[in-house]
């Protein structure tokens, strides 16, 4: 078990004599190295966006296997798939933009909802 806290001041102080200056330096650019190595990864964002929800019916119950379309208003981009059990649909790695959902299924009429403002996240 791994256990972070501050280390006794006789310890570090010791540590650090036993390293002599030299070995300092060369660990403290090497610390240096990979703290900016990793901060860089950290803080990547994603260009990318989602949008989810679910297809229902007027009386709330799950639309199961809806075809479902998300359509880029500005590039005219669309992808589809189909509604999960529950009626669930997920788009994901989706540019910004402004877009237009819409969901068909047989015995209901198609319906949208445009202009849907999508960031990246």
């Amino acid at each position: 078990m791994l256990r972070f806290g501050a280390a006794p001041k006789n310890t570090l102080r010791r540590f650090l004599l036993e390293l002599g200056t030299h070995s300092i330096l060369r660990h403290t650019v090497v610390l240096a190295a990979v703290c900016f190595v990793t901060s860089t990864q950290a803080f990547a964002q994603s260009t990318y966006g989602s949008i989810n929800g679910s297809v229902t019916d007027p009386s709330a119950a799950a639309v199961r296997g809806a075809e479902v379309e998300v359509t880029n208003q500005q590039t005219h981009v669309t992808h589809s798939l189909v509604s999960g059990v529950e009626g669930r649909y997920r788009f994901v790695n989706l540019d910004p933009g402004i877009y237009t959902v819409a969901a068909s299924a047989p015995g209901f009429s198609r319906t949208e909802q445009k202009d849907i403002n999508l960031l990246a996240r």
